[in-house]
């Protein structure tokens, strides 16, 4: 189920949702790596699970350049052949019904048919997974803008579940903190949720990228490659991972599918979801297709220090 959406937004009421027109595909140029990126909420216990972090990541190899995506979960779009759902149900879906490559290529479908984009590779990763991927680099340093506040998902030795709360300032989290923070929901939007979970991802590649473990891909693919589920053979890895250890941060582009992209939509079941706008959606996809212009290429990497010059301690 999904949280109620922005306050300041009127869900559109309707006893049912036509079925849309596919839209235009996107051109994709020959020379850029597509990936879909996958944060599952499957259990070994749950028959259905959801994808509720979607990452569409473009890759240039030659320029050293990448542009991630976020994808709302809760975006009401035709899965094909079944109708109208959230996106987040279509690699399950896939999966189950035994859709050609799965749950991957039934998203794939999805994604031609409602966003125009396709993706060359897929990664997926569940709760699990990612708690031990941050554990496994050492925690990652994460840089909080606003007073966080959810529910602890574990409970204590009484069965228990308490509220945690994080200030604003930089705070180092393990595997289940990041989870936490990747998940949480409550005192934000869905919107900020998923730059949250773009900021986990480059936290991640940040803190890899300055212990050197990219170098190591061989030994920590093979002690945990388990923990994600994908079709990137092990040459493209390595050719991702040189890349990724050459990357530097004027060259990554986080983009947003936000607010601005979409209307709010109650289901028939009383699902807060929405809508797509097309005319929104495309320049946003255009833009992020696009190899990186010479002068963002030229821009070099410079780092600041902000000083707190006020009274205020936690400013």
């Amino acid at each position: 189920t999904a949280m109620p959406v922005d306050l300041e937004a009127t869900p559109v009421l309707s006893s049912s949702y036509p079925i849309p027109t596919p839209v235009p595909r996107l051109i994709i140029p020959e020379q850029a790596i597509t990936i879909i990126l996958l944060g599952s909420d499957r259990r070994p216990d749950w028959q259905h699970w959801n994808t509720d972090a979607i990452q569409y990541v473009i890759i240039y190899p030659e320029t050293s350049s990448v542009t991630v995506v976020s994808i709302p979960r809760d975006l009401y779009v035709y899965l094909p052949r079944l109708g109208m759902r959230r996106i987040n149900t279509a690699d399950m879906y896939g999966e189950l019904y035994g859709f050609d490559e799965g749950g991957f290529g039934y998203l794939n479908q999805t994604l031609l048919y409602n966003l125009g984009i396709t993706a060359d590779y897929y990664a997926k990763v569940n709760f699990q997974g990612l708690k031990a991927l941050v554990d496994a680099l050492g925690g990652i340093d994460m840089p909080v803008h606003c007073r966080l506040e959810d529910y602890w998902p574990y409970p204590d030795e009484q069965g228990e579940y308490h509220k945690i709360a994080l200030d604003p300032g930089i705070h180092h989290m393990d595997g289940k903190l990041a989870l936490w923070y990747a998940r949480s929901r409550k005192t934000t939007s869905v919107f900020d949720r998923e730059a949250r979970q773009q900021q986990v991802l480059e936290a991640m590649w940040w803190k890899a990228r300055e212990e050197g473990v990219l170098n190591m891909l061989p030994a920590l693919y093979q002690q945990y490659g388990d923990l994600v589920e994908t079709n990137l053979g092990w040459g493209t890895m390595l050719k991702l991972g040189i890349l990724a250890a050459r990357l530097e941060p004027s060259r990554v582009r986080m983009v947003n599918i936000g607010r601005g992209q979409v209307i709010p939509y109650v289901t028939d079941f009383g699902g807060y979801v929405f809508l797509p706008v097309w005319e929104e959606i495309d320049p946003i996809l255009e833009r992020a297709l696009l190899p990186p212009a010479p002068s963002r290429l030229q821009r070099g990497f410079v780092r600041i220090e902000i000083i707190n010059g006020s009274s205020h301690p936690q400013w």
